[in-house]
């Protein structure tokens, strides 16, 4: 039983960082150089990735068949990625 709250809790955290990776990363960028860090360096690491394979998927599955002129996502307006 506590196994499973352990893995429901981890789940729901890792998909809050999905959801929000892009704002976080974004504000991550422009935090200033004494500012604490949003998030730890295995968190950050986990949203930068997430988010780098999310665009080379959306890229590979869906954009490459759009016409050029709407070929690019930004992925801070793209807000839900799920």
């Amino acid at each position: 039983m506590e196994i499973d709250r352990i893995r429901f809790v981890l789940s729901s955290y890792l998909q809050k960082i999905e959801t929000f990776s892009p704002h976080v990363l974004e504000k991550e960028k422009s935090r200033a150089e004494g500012d604490p860090s949003f998030l730890s360096p295995e968190e950050f690491s986990f949203a930068k990735e997430y988010l780098a394979k999310t665009e080379t998927y959306l890229k590979a599955v869906a954009l490459k068949h759009m016409p050029p002129n709407l070929q690019t996502v930004d992925m801070l307006k793209a807000r839900y990625l799920h």
